[in-house]
């Protein structure tokens, strides 16, 4: 995919949170006016993608600075207290950067580390609605010829519409319907791929302007796979920060974390590495 943009490249922690503060403050201005109209940032978010931000975690050997952790967290409280929906919009993001740090080839960190320095965005396509359990896919990734093709429905897929990649979850070559014990992989797909329609249906009591929708993938080919009672009017809008926390919290619940404190402390197993932690 080919990104037609300049994007600086920051150099030090000072740098990183000079420009995370200066568009959180552009962020901020009529966020709560998109939350209340559901409109969707797409200025914002293309602001993010201009600014370097997106490649904080990147590999020195790669171009990158790979910023402390304490720095990205900062850079997401900035945000966040701008508009918690903008914040929220490159959070898998990051996750897929260090999935392609500790998983990928160096052809694909040699593929996508350049495309994430010139702004790419890479959003999560992972979960599906039910009847099946979660640990269910029933999206496929299945060998035809010298390809991979995927095939299957995507929901809550957060920061789709804005995104250049989706890193889309599927069972491999399933022997019939797709179970639990499946394989699984993890495919990157370009968002403008033939096969994939990403839809604006996200009607969530939170995160309203995420594009958090539905991701439809139609026979896609896969280049790689891997306060106080004023606070409570409708006019100022302060709801949206409790709404946004409240639907983080239904997918990233906190019994989950106290069940991986428990282990950790009562048998020394460490909690498995992904972004829901």
């Amino acid at each position: 995919m080919t990104l037609a943009r300049r994007v600086p490249r920051l150099r030090t922690p000072e740098q990183i949170l000079q420009v995370a503060a200066a568009l959180a403050e552009d962020v901020r201005a009529a966020a709560s006016t998109r939350d209340a109209d559901r409109v969707l940032p797409h200025d914002q978010v293309a602001a993010l993608k201009s600014s370097g931000l997106l490649a904080l975690s990147v590999p020195t050997a790669h171009g990158g600075i790979d910023a402390p952790a304490a720095v990205l967290a900062e850079v997401f409280r900035l945000l966040a207290d701008a508009d918690p929906s903008v914040a929220q919009i490159p959070q898998s993001h990051f996750t897929f950067l260090e999935v392609i740090a500790l998983q990928g080839s160096a052809a694909q960190q040699d593929f996508f580390y350049p495309l994430v320095l010139d702004g790419a965005l890479l959003a999560n396509t992972q979960v599906e609605r039910g009847p099946q359990p979660v640990n269910v896919d029933n999206t496929t990734l299945v060998a035809v010829g010298g390809d991979f093709v995927l095939t299957g429905r995507k929901f809550y897929c957060t920061g789709a519409l804005f995104a250049d990649w989706l890193a889309v979850r599927a069972s491999v070559n399933p022997a019939g319907a797709p179970n639990s014990l499946t394989p699984k992989a993890v495919a990157f797909v370009p968002a403008d791929a033939a096969g994939v329609r990403i839809l604006d249906d996200w009607d969530g009591l939170g995160q309203r302007t995420t594009a958090s929708g539905t991701v439809v993938l139609d026979a896609s080919s896969v280049l790689f796979e891997l306060g106080g009672t004023r606070s409570a009017t409708a006019s100022a809008n302060l709801s949206r920060y409790w709404r946004d926390a409240r639907t983080h919290t239904l997918h990233d619940a906190t019994r989950w974390k106290l069940q991986h404190i428990g282990r950790y402390t009562l048998s020394g197993t460490k909690p498995p590495r992904h972004g829901q932690l």
